[in-house]
This record gives structure tokens, sequence and C-alpha cells, in this order.
């Protein structure tokens, strides 16, 4: 329910992105400290004016990660089952209403309810709570990403690097842009919806989701992943996200090499 202040009081255990599965391992100090000074190349990205006038809040964090090859199935399964079976105990009172309420679901909540619509990561989380569904992908790249997801409530997406120029530009949509989505369909994007290119060609969209040309399959070695930070999502928000997919990552792939986050605002603090 509402507290007298108008906002929303939940117990401890709903708050994003406290540690819902723990054990929560942010990074060690130095290497927090190395990923606040270096800019991973192959992380620039411009934010047009576009952005900047309709959703000057925006932050978009970017991760990359390399050599993902020589996965570890079973250690990955077994971390996988330990943080969903977590994750469900913890949430087994679940109320829709009360999570749509809760930061920082509530930050894409309102995004999407501008355009009549619900936020997808909300449901992806009542699947594995409720409908006791397993986080499954045709890659582990994507079955990390899934998780980390559902634990923070932030929106990500993941594109093989392998098809990527480099020209990376966050826009809003005037509305009419078109591109092909992950499932095969053609879909025209909504004015003032966010997207991000590669140059001229469309990766993915807050309301649209991801671009089949640039999409992850049990091919990719080497992906970049996108945090979309609507507005109320803060760098806070994403480093929590990004210490837990960072583990994810070096369990299911112990071999790989992930990179620094790189944080772009569209009007720096």
């Amino acid at each position: 329910m509402l507290a007298p202040s108008g906002t929303l009081s939940l117990p401890v255990d709903w708050v994003f992105p406290h540690p819902l599965l723990p054990p929560y391992a942010p990074l060690p100090r130095e290497t927090r400290a190395m990923c606040r000074t270096e800019h991973t190349e192959g992380q620039d990205m411009r934010i047009d004016d576009n952005v900047v006038a309709r959703h000057p809040a925006t932050i978009m964090g970017l991760l990359e990660a390399q050599g993902l090859t020589g996965a570890d199935t079973a250690g990955w399964d077994s971390l996988k089952t330990r943080e969903t079976e977590t994750f469900r105990h913890r949430l087994r009172d679940y109320n829709r209403k009360a999570a749509s309420l809760t930061h920082p679901v509530s930050c894409y909540t309102r995004y999407y309810r501008r355009y009549g619509k619900s936020y997808p990561v909300q449901l992806q989380m009542e699947s594995v709570v409720l409908k006791a569904r397993d986080i499954k992908a045709a890659c582990l790249a994507v079955e990390t990403m899934f998780l980390a997801e559902v634990r923070h409530g932030l929106l990500v997406a993941g594109h093989d690097t392998a098809t990527l120029r480099g020209d990376f530009v966050l826009d809003a949509a005037a509305g009419g842009e078109t591109f092909t989505t992950v499932s095969g369909q053609s879909r025209t994007l909504k004015a003032d919806d966010l997207y991000l290119a590669d140059g001229d060609v469309i990766l993915s969209s807050v309301l649209e989701g991801q671009a089949q040309a640039s999409s992850l399959t049990a091919d990719s070695t080497d992906v970049l992943y996108c945090v979309y930070g609507v507005e109320g999502v803060t760098r806070t928000d994403m480093e929590a996200f990004f210490d837990d997919l960072r583990r994810y990552i070096l369990t299911a792939y112990p071999h790989a090499s992930v990179g620094c986050p790189a944080y772009h605002a569209a009007v720096p603090a």
C-alpha cells in the first residue's frame, strides 16, 4: 500500500537492486576504481539532441564481454538454479501492483504506460516467480543477461559485436522508423521511443526490443550489453546490475574477458 508520503511502503525484500539473490558480490574495490577511470575501447556512443530535448534524464550503460567460448554449462546451471530458487522464495508473496511501484521497475512502468504497454521485464519476473519457468535461451550469453534483468529489474539488450560497426547513437524516434525484430517481425517505432542505432541500422528500442541482425546466437563470442536507463534509473542501479552480470558471465564462461562498464548520460551531472 502507499505510505502517507505517497511513496510505496514495502518490505526490504522488494527493493531493487538490493540483494534479492544473495550472495551479492560487488566488484573488488581496485576493479571498481579502474572502471571509473578507464574507458573501454568499443564503447563510445553519441547521444542525439533529440534525447537531450525529450528524455534529458536518460542514462545508457554499456558493457563488452569477449571470448565467450568454452562454456561451463554445469557451473552456470548450478548458479542459475540456486539464484532462481532463492528469488522465488523471497518473492513468494509477489504482488504485481506493488512490484510495478517499486524502484527501478516503476521507472519503466511509467515509460511503458505512456504507450499503453506493460513492462516486459516485469512479465519475465512473473514467469519465473509465479509460473516457475526456467530461464532458458539459445546461448548462455543470453541466459546470463536474462537472469540479471530479472534480478535487478533493468531493461537490457545484448548485441553480437561481430555484426556491429561501432558508430553507436542513442536517439528518440520521430515515429515511422522500421526494423526487423529477433522474432522476424517488422516493427515501426513510435514517436519519442528511445532507440539505439549503429550508424543508420537500428539495434534495439525500449518499446520494440532487439533487432534480428545483431541478436545473440550460439555462435556469438563477443557481446555488447546495453542497459536503457529511462528517467529515474541511476548509475548506482546500473553498477549493481553490471557487477552481477560480470559474475554470471564469468561463471558461464570462466575464460572470458569482461570490460569495464561505460556510462553515457543525456545531460552529464
